[in-house]
């Protein structure tokens, strides 16, 4: 009787020793990508290297990127031929879950490449900023939004045709920064707002072609972001 009360008891504790190692699984903080191509990591030579990534292998993070090529944040009259975000930052935003670290909104180079007339630095911010209070309203708080916008671009960066489409006239190097100014103004008026800059953390010599990073560049935007987002 006593060796069967000594395997009882043993039993015992090893049920509650599998339990509590089943009750104390911690799940990786999540963060969500939006972006263009960029994001996507085209131009890597595998998904793994591109920044989003990197970035969340470096971080210890569970990485949702649905970025998209081609897409710009405003919604203006022209048609480029690709999405915005604008017209899909509603059903693509969670609501945040308890693991939620992180959105990332991460645009501004096609915003000034398609260089049509209504495709403003004034309509981007307005409407980033109408996409920031939206991700508010879904439980993400200023702290938990990181803007991104300042990939390296070079005045070669800049051509009619741009993304296939034929241009009032090409965009330029001083549109771009306008761009990155803006993204910036409002995320400063939004408290709490990560705002993240990569331009100078790589160079002309890391992209594939005038626009895209390579591995190495796509290290170095990880890198930075990494420096700058706790």
């Amino acid at each position: 009787m006593k060796f069967k009360g000594i395997l009882l008891t043993l039993a015992i504790i090893c049920s509650s020793c599998g339990s509590s190692s089943e009750d104390n699984t911690v799940e990786s903080p999540s963060c969500w990508f939006f972006g263009d191509s960029i994001t996507v990591g085209y131009g890597a030579s595998t998904t793994k290297n591109r920044w989003t990534s990197k970035l969340c292998a470096a971080k210890g993070w569970s990485e949702n990127n649905l970025g998209a090529n081609g897409e710009t944040l405003l919604k203006a009259s022209e048609s480029t031929g690709y999405g915005s975000f604008f017209d899909r930052y509603q059903t693509l935003i969670p609501t945040k879950p308890a693991t939620g670290k992180y959105v990332f909104i991460a645009y501004g180079v096609n915003d000034c490449g398609f260089n049509f007339d209504d495709y403003t630095p004034s309509l981007f911010s307005t409407q980033l900023q109408t996409i920031i209070t939206f991700a508010n309203s879904k439980g993400w708080a200023n702290s938990d939004i990181v803007v991104l916008c300042g990939y390296f671009a070079h005045d070669a960066s800049w051509t009619n045709p741009f993304g296939g489409q034929v241009l009032p006239s090409a965009a330029s190097t001083s549109r771009y920064n306008s761009f990155i100014t803006a993204a910036q103004t409002v995320a400063q008026n939004n408290t709490g707002v990560y705002f993240v800059n990569p331009f100078n953390a790589y160079d002309a010599t890391n992209l594939i072609d005038n626009v895209h990073p390579d591995d190495a560049g796509y290290a170095a935007i990880a890198t930075f972001v990494a420096s700058q987002v706790p």
